[in-house]
């Protein structure tokens, strides 16, 4: 039978294939010869329990690994042979080789079993040196890459605890959530637990809650329900739910940790627990203002607590002593927040509340402590809060203290926006003062005006107003000192107030010479307050008395003048008699002359009263019958060393009340002195 033109071309056509592949396939085989004989001393050190046979099997796997890749490079089994190879080395304690040819082994094949077999050899080594963060590397490439899955499962938890130990929290999380997203993951209620933990160290207590939920509820409990239990309880409570579970905390604070059966680490564990549920029992009493039992807990001990937890036990506790004014208590415990998280944003607050604790236990080195405080935060918080607040208190202290130019000088380098309402109100208010005190009376002013703008409704408001008013007095500005007083008055201000404003305002209508609208003031003082100094009442009874007498009321004057006198004798003696005598000797009251000359004259005999009003009261006595009383005052008008300095009726009057007293000696000089001045003759007569 003929065959067929195309058969046999296709015939010849696989023939000659055949012939053109053998030598390839001839080649594979003897590859695979290769790689299988190498195979078989690996498999047989791996299986030998001597020593020197295992050496000497893989060592001699290793030649034959080495050689197969340096003539076999690409082919399928390398991956095989290359991970082989890197094993083999590992057993015979060659590291560096090993894992030069894992690496070498993961960066060229990139994926498969092979890839993950090697990734997880180099992960362990890793882990042997400590080195977590290549272990945490090739832990995840094994995870993705491994064929079994139990060692899947382990190269993932592996990841996330080697991620742990690098407190990588955010990749740890993600790391975590894989283990709880894989199904059948034997680690899954562990990675729960420990997802739920970053939140609650994150302070995400609803998450944590949230995390948990399937651990507490679960009817088959997992190894970590307790735990779920109590993380539970402890968010619960730092969130102050209605059902937070305290008594599972107060039953975990009341265990002993000294049970014989506990081993140490369960010691250990327990304590910790015992701080966390204590911590977090003492914030939930803070929540509820219940100070009294946030320190009978704090008091209970501290259980080892380190780090995050001591500081922030320490904190509630501190924040109980303040409320309760205990500042040394307060202080010891912020100091403890320092100490267990130095250099911390914590530790920054706890700093500023220990000097908010020193000033209000008075330190005497208050100013230093917050010198100390700016060397040690201002450069990493150059322009926070508690910078400025410091330096207020700094200046506080100063102020009390009566420093007050230096209290100015550091109130003037606050930045009033970065302090709370009331500080800028102090701040304002007692700036204004320093600079009234110190004599700065314009920028007293803006102080004080600034404090009026924003806090018109401060109980210190007409202390302010006057305190202003007595600024713009200072500066001659009487107009505005007049507003000032007035403005203070409408606002009802306590007695002290008031009597100031109304002195205030009774001088500057002195000034302006309003008389009776300043006596209205002072009458007011001594109507409406009984409680006042002596001095204030002294002094609104002299300027009344005063205002009688510039308005020409005579007679109404003196008994408010003499209070004064009788009040504050050794300041108003002087002034008060002065009015006296002018006040009678203008009414023309003689008998009121009278009185007020001889009150001058026993607090002060050898004061000099004017010689017209002296000769004016010594005729009059005379003309009335009182002689001794005429001379005395004649005596006191005249002068023997100058008789043209008084008239010569006078001296006439005082020859003639001389003779009637019985006075002749001082007679016959008045009379002498008499003749030789130049008179009519029957005067002359009469001398």
């Amino acid at each position: 039978m003929a065959i067929s033109q195309s058969i046999r071309h296709t015939f010849i056509t696989l023939i000659f294939s055949y012939f053109a592949l053998f030598p390839a396939i001839a080649q594979s085989r003897k590859e695979e010869r290769a790689f299988q004989e190498a195979v078989r001393y690996y498999e047989a050190g791996i299986r030998q329990s001597d020593n020197l046979q295992k050496q000497r099997y893989t060592s001699y796997a290793i030649g034959l690994y080495t050689k197969y890749l340096r003539s076999h490079a690409g082919s399928k089994n390398e991956s095989a042979a290359r991970f082989h190879l890197g094993y083999a080395r590992q057993t015979l304690g060659q590291i560096e080789e090993a894992k030069n040819t894992y690496r070498f082994l993961v960066e060229r094949h990139r994926r498969g079993p092979y890839v993950g077999q090697a990734s997880r050899q180099m992960a362990y080594l890793a882990i042997g040196e400590a080195n977590w963060e290549e272990a945490a590397k090739y832990f995840q490439l094994a995870s993705q890459n491994l064929p079994e899955k139990n060692l899947r499962h382990s190269a993932m938890t592996k990841q996330a605890e080697c991620l742990f130990k690098l407190n990588r929290q955010a990749e740890a999380t993600v790391a975590l959530r894989r283990i709880i997203d894989t199904e059948q993951h034997p680690h899954k209620d562990w990675a729960s637990f420990m997802l739920a933990f970053q939140y609650f160290e994150k302070d995400d207590f609803e998450t944590t809650i949230r995390l948990l939920k399937t651990l507490v509820t679960s009817e088959q409990r997992s190894q970590y329900h307790s735990q779920a239990v109590f993380y539970t309880s402890l968010a619960s409570v730092e969130l102050a739910l209605e059902d937070a579970n305290d008594s599972h905390l107060k039953m975990i604070l009341g265990m002993s940790s000294n049970v014989p059966s506990l081993t140490p680490d369960q010691r250990r564990n327990l304590a910790i627990n015992k701080a966390r549920a204590q911590t977090s029992l003492m914030g939930l009493y803070s929540k509820k203002k219940d100070w009294d039992t946030v320190i009978i807990l704090y008091e209970k001990g501290d259980f080892g607590a380190t780090g995050k937890l001591e500081a922030r036990r320490c904190e509630r506790a501190g924040l109980a002593y303040l409320v309760k004014q205990d500042y040394r208590n307060a202080r010891a415990c912020f100091r403890r927040v320092d100490r267990a998280l130095p250099k911390s944003p914590e530790a920054f607050e706890a700093s500023f509340k220990c000097l908010k604790c020193d000033y209000c236990l008075k330190n005497p080195d208050f100013g230093e402590r917050v010198d100390i405080f700016f060397e040690l935060y201002a450069q990493e918080y150059p322009n926070h809060k508690y910078l400025h607040s410091a330096r207020f208190l700094q200046a506080e202290t100063l102020y009390d203290r009566k420093d007050l130019e230096n209290a100015a000088l550091i109130f003037s380098n606050i930045d009033r926006s970065s302090l709370d309402a009331n500080m800028q109100c102090e701040l304002l208010f007692k700036y204004g003062w320093c600079l009234s005190e110190s004599g700065q009376f314009d920028g007293a002013n803006r102080a004080f005006s600034g404090f009026l703008a924003e806090f018109p409704e401060d109980p210190r408001a007409a202390e302010v107003y006057n305190k202003r008013a007595e600024a713009h007095l200072s500066l001659g500005d009487y107009t505005s000192a007049l507003k000032d007083f007035e403005k203070a008055l409408t606002l009802n201000p306590v007695p002290t107030q008031t009597t100031f404003a109304l002195q205030g305002s009774a001088r500057v209508l002195r000034q302006e010479k309003k008389y009776e609208t300043m006596i209205a003031r002072y009458l007011r003082i001594l109507s409406e307050f009984q409680d006042l100094p002596v001095d204030t009442i002294a002094n609104s009874n002299y300027w009344v008395g005063w205002g009688y007498y510039k308005l020409g009321k005579y007679s109404e004057a003196p008994p408010y003048l003499r209070k004064a006198r009788e009040l504050v004798p050794e300041f108003y003696n002087q002034p008060v008699g002065d009015l006296l005598i002018l006040s009678s000797f203008n009414s023309r009251n003689k008998m009121a002359l009278h009185t007020a000359l001889q009150e001058v004259y026993a607090r002060t005999p050898t004061k000099k009263a004017p010689h017209n009003i002296l000769s004016w009261l010594g005729v009059q006595m005379f003309h009335d019958g009182q002689i001794e009383e005429s001379v005395d005052y004649l005596e006191r008008a005249t002068n023997l060393e100058n008789p043209k300095g008084t008239e010569l009726g006078v001296w006439r009057i005082l020859s003639k009340a001389q003779n009637r007293s019985g006075r002749f000696t001082a007679a016959q000089k008045t009379s002498l002195l008499l003749l030789d001045q130049t008179q009519e003759p029957r005067w002359q007569a009469d001398a």
